[in-house]
This record gives structure tokens, sequence and C-alpha cells, in this order.
């Protein structure tokens, strides 16, 4: 589990464990924008979307929904995959979340959007700006979601292996590649 520059590396090592064949995959965020874009005007820094999912993307849309809730709403994921082939042997998954909900259309100049319409932003960039309450909360709703998707994903695969989720911990390995992730722990 990881995002951003852990996020990064945790990617190697999902695809190091693919070309030794070790069964393994990874589960992040369908971020639509990414980070941002970086262009100079007038010798200063803007922020502009990058975005990088396109017709001919590598993402496969799943049939695999959760349903993950929050105080006083729920939203329903899709999950969608990318394949990790190993060098000359086997290949793992990358597992990312979205929502269909979000909408691109809320950004404004620059990346600036309404950070407390969680439905319609939630993955619309990583690593929002933080710099106010809103931020925070939006990170926080992202890194549930990410691990509450990925909890579910953990106990539907174990489930339907037939192992008995009391000794879950034999089956199943979590590398927590990030801090955002450590809220798998108490999920």
């Amino acid at each position: 589990l990881g995002n951003g520059g852990l996020g990064r590396l945790a990617a190697c090592f999902l695809d190091s464990i693919a070309t030794l064949g070790l069964p393994g995959d990874g589960v992040g965020l369908n971020y639509h924008d990414g980070l941002f874009r970086q262009t100079f005007v007038d010798h200063k820094q803007k922020e502009e979307p990058n975005p990088w999912i396109t017709k001919q993307s590598w993402l496969t849309k799943t049939d695999c929904h959760f349903e993950v809730p929050f105080g006083d709403f729920t939203l329903t994921s899709t999950m969608y995959d990318i394949d990790v082939p190993g060098y000359k042997n086997g290949s793992n998954r990358l597992h990312l979340f979205d929502v269909d909900t979000v909408d691109e259309g809320i950004i404004q100049d620059g990346i600036d959007f309404d950070k407390t319409d969680i439905k319609r932003n939630l993955t619309l960039f990583l690593y929002p700006d933080d710099s106010d309450e809103n931020g925070h909360l939006l990170r926080i709703y992202q890194q549930y979601f990410m691990v509450s998707n990925a909890a579910q994903l953990i106990l539907k695969e174990a489930e339907e292996r037939g192992c008995d989720l009391y000794r879950l911990h034999e089956h199943v390995a979590i590398q927590i590649n990030d801090t955002h992730p450590t809220m798998v722990i108490p999920e």
C-alpha cells in the first residue's frame, strides 16, 4: 500500500516480486490528474492538472466494487487493474480504486477545487493542498478510502480461496509502504 514517492517505491517492490515469481498485488488510488504539471509564467511556477488517463490507458476496469462508509455518506469504489509483468517471469497486478462520482470539471484556476465536495474530488489529485482544515480532511478521506478498499479486497480474496479468516495471518502479509496506509492497521 502506498502513494506518492513511496508509492513509486512500492511499484518497484511490486515489479521485483513479479520478477522473482512471488505472488503479490499493489493497492493505491486512481488519481485522475496525478500530482500536477509544473509550468512557468512570468518566471513563477504555475500548477496545472496533469491528466494521465487516456483512451489508450493501461487501466483495465474490473467489476469489483466496495462500499466505503463515511459519517454521513457512503462511496462505492470501482477497482481498476494494471498488469505488472516481471522480467522473464510472472505477472502481478496494481489495483487502483476510484469513485465514479469524481468530477474533473470542478477544477478551477490551476489546481484549485472545492475540497469539501468529497464525492466529486476524492481521486482528483495526489497530495491535494492540505494547508487548511479542508485539505487535512480530504487527505484523511483519501487515506481511509484506500485502506478500506484494500482490507475489503484482502478479505474477499481470502474468502474466495476458502481461508479461515481467524488464521488470516497465515495467508496474507501487508507491506505498508507509506505513512498514510498505516490506517489499515486499525481498519
